[in-house]
């Protein structure tokens, strides 16, 4: 094949490939038509309509056209008769679906003329014309069928008897198809807004991509962007409830308008042009006083004149004041790139590295850093924003606000590189003073918020301390008043190793495993200890092993003080920050963990008992059923409690060490010395001694006479060994 040949093939394959493509532009496809298969009317694409015509006689004709732009597959429908104007695409498209999912009840078909005119279809009281590609389909209605609640339509040479709704949908005066809309392109990406009239004089001004400023006496201050956008919005949909009639003089006050609303809206592909869009508003409308008459012109050209709820302005009469931004700061969390709050010599910043937020804190050289808590950050930020201004003065004698020379300044910045700046100044009966930027008005804020300007990193640590699998914890060290009672897990088996060897209370020491394991601060309260905080000389310290599956183990101490709201206040060994470690951790260790049950016995287990006490002493043994004395069996009832009474004894632990004077152990009220059996396990003999009461509750002194551990038990639960000697 020469040369020619290839080119002359080419231009055959362009000039097909162009055929099809606007062939198949300007008529239904095969594949549209499969889509609409069994629908009443038949070759009706809705996505392809493009013009409909609605003729009814002695109405003026509806026409409306869909304006497609390239790219744009539905377009914008258009009111061409009787009046050019936008038009109601809800309305639109509620016809169109009518038509679209039509149903017949009843079809003739080819009727004779006489059958047509019996019907009303030989002049139809409405004829709808509906250009689909390049075809037209007519829809011609008549009279109602006998039954009243169906309508005669004509299509080609089928009449069918369709729903009333069907032809309620078309049946509509001209301005039901009429948008309602004052401005056909709204003016939310407006560069400025103008508001006078109603309300006062209002200026605003967009700053950037996330500020807009309102001018104040003075100059310029920030606005409240969620009031501005608002405003913009509300001035972008507004609509007429009615029409001005064609033609018709209307005096319509908008000489001296009531409300004036002029915005600055950028044009063209790159915004580089802009175009004036003036909202007047006027006079009442007759004597609908909730509506006044109103008229939107761009770049002079005056649109349409309507009716509009006065209700729908209160965006735009708002008073200067309210477009005031009363927040310090307006940057919202997710925007956030960086923070940095410098006071005096200290100076916290706040930045992502690698998806992750870190803080960093300067102090006369002095450099240290850490991971952030999202939350926290968050947290930071909120009260920030929440300290609202509820005076506002002016800026021009800064010194008498403690302006010139603040006490601190934050500054943020967001993802796109805007800044926002505030100064603190001097705080006062009214309050703490604010300056944003350079603007001309300081903030007064509620005193409070003084905190918020505090370099401190305490605020902005994670919460979680740690954390490890449970099973990872090995050891407990927990030191009261100087006494350490070390819990290690030895063969999986928890065990009380220091300062005397003896049963743990293996739920609450499992209770205490799983919290230490992913221990977390209730909150971090500050950089460094203050003597309140009461970690000079802490009451309690934990001390936590860690031996994780790879790796060296850990070690962790964590330092106790001060009770305070929340927990106690807390430090981690090594880390000079100060958090309050939870309640609920502070109560499970502020009492050794001795098993409740370490007085206890099971009585299948017990050869003897001797009691002694109140100048008595009773022995007693067991046969594996009752109790004897040498008298013979005890009776029934006295011997089911006291074999209650050894099984079910429970204690709470008090503290290790000697006894006191005042817990009345010399001499004890009673000794109760408990044999057991060769099968019970160690110790095989040990003595109960029952102190004096505590004189707080129902409770008693008691110990294991080979413990060195003070141990309260309930009086009832003694009660059955003083009715022993007492029998």
């Amino acid at each position: 094949m020469d040369k020619r040949s290839t080119i002359v093939l080419a231009a055959i394959a362009i000039g097909l490939f162009a055929y099809i493509v606007l062939y198949e532009r300007y008529t239904i496809t095969s594949g549209e038509l499969a889509e609409v298969e069994g629908q009443l009317i038949e070759r009706f694409v809705r996505a392809r309509v493009n013009r409909l015509v609605i003729e009814r006689p002695g109405t003026p004709t509806v026409e409306i056209a869909r304006d497609r732009e390239e790219q744009d597959l539905l377009g914008v429908w258009r009111l061409e008769r009787p009046v050019e104007a936008l038009a109601d695409s809800d309305a639109v498209s509620s016809l169109l679906g009518a038509v679209q999912y039509a149903a017949a009840r009843r079809t003739l078909e080819s009727p004779s003329s006489d059958e047509l005119a019996g019907f009303g279809l030989s002049e139809p009281r409405l004829t709808a014309t509906f250009e689909v590609a390049d075809e037209r389909i007519v829809l011609r209605f008549g009279s109602e069928d006998p039954t009243e609640s169906g309508v005669y339509m004509q299509v080609g040479e089928r009449v069918h008897v369709v729903g009333k709704d069907l032809y309620e949908a078309l049946d509509h005066p001209p301005g039901h198809f009429r948008s309602k809309r004052l401005l056909e392109e709204g003016v939310v990406m407006s560069e400025s807004l103008a508001l006078t009239g109603e309300g006062g004089e209002r200026r605003l001004r967009r700053r950037d991509a996330r500020h807009w400023d309102v001018e104040v006496a003075g100059g310029m201050a920030l606005a409240s962007i969620a009031l501005v956008e608002e405003a913009l919005q509300a001035f972008s949909d507004l609509e007429a409830e009615s029409f001005a009639p064609e033609g018709e003089e209307v005096d319509a006050g908008l000489e001296a308008p009531w409300l004036r609303a002029e915005a600055l809206r950028p044009t063209g592909d790159d915004g580089e042009g802009e175009e004036r869009v003036v909202l007047k508003v006027g006079a009442p409308c007759g004597e609908r006083g909730e509506e006044r008459w109103a008229r939107v012109s761009v770049e002079g050209e005056p649109g349409p004149l309507g009716c509009v709820l006065t209700s729908r302005l209160d965006a735009l009469t708002r008073p200067l004041a309210d477009f005031r931004e009363a927040r310090p700061i307006t940057m919202r969390d997710l925007e956030l790139q960086s923070a940095s709050l410098a006071n005096g010599a200290v100076t916290l910043g706040v930045a992502q590295e690698q998806g992750v937020w870190r803080w960093t804190r300067t102090e006369r050289g002095r450099e240290e850093s850490g991971e952030v808590d999202d939350q926290a950050l968050a947290d930071w930020l909120t009260e920030i924003r929440r300290a609202r201004a509820t005076l506002f003065a002016s800026a021009e004698n800064l010194a008498a606000y403690g302006l010139e020379a603040p006490r601190a300044t934050l500054t943020v910045v967001d993802q796109e590189g805007i800044e926002e700046q505030v100064a603190m100044g001097a705080v006062s009966a009214e309050g703490l003073y604010l300056r944003r930027g350079d603007e001309p008005q300081i903030l007064v804020v509620p005193a409070e918020a003084e905190a918020l300007f505090t370099p401190s990193a305490a605020r902005l640590r994670p919460r979680q301390l740690w954390e490890h699998p449970q099973r990872a914890v090995t050891r407990l060290d927990l030191t009261r008043g100087g006494t350490r009672e070390r819990i290690e897990k030895r063969e999986g088996r928890w065990t009380i190793t220091e300062p005397l060897a003896v049963e743990v209370d293996r739920e609450r020491v499992l209770e205490l495993a799983r919290m230490v394991a992913r221990l977390e601060a209730e909150r971090f309260v500050a950089d460094g200890p203050a003597p309140e905080h009461g970690l000079d000389a802490p009451r309690l310290e934990l001390g936590v092993r860690i031996e994780p599956e790879e790796g060296e183990p850990i070690e962790r101490q964590v330092r106790l003080g001060a009770e305070t709201e929340g927990g106690a206040f807390a430090q981690l060994a090594g880390d000079e920050a100060v958090f309050v470690a939870p309640a609920t951790l502070v109560a499970r260790i502020e009492r050794p963990f001795v098993s409740d049950q370490v007085l206890a016995t099971d009585v299948i287990f017990v050869d003897g008992i001797t009691v002694s006490g109140e100048g008595r002493e009773v022995e007693i043994r067991h046969d594996g059923r009752v109790f004897s004395t040498d008298d013979g069996p005890l009776e029934q009832a006295l011997s089911e409690r006291l074999a209650d009474a050894i099984e079910r004894l429970r204690v709470r632990p008090g503290a290790y060490g000697a006894a006191s004077a005042a817990e009345g152990f010399d001499p004890p009220r009673l000794r109760i010395a408990v044999r057991r059996g060769a099968q019970a396990e160690a110790p095989l003999r040990y003595t109960i001694l029952v102190g004096a009461p505590t004189g707080e509750g129902e409770d008693a002194h008691v110990r294991r006479e080979d413990l060195a551990v003070g141990l309260l038990a309930e009086e009832s639960d003694l009660q059955p060994w003083f009715d022993l000697l007492r029998r």
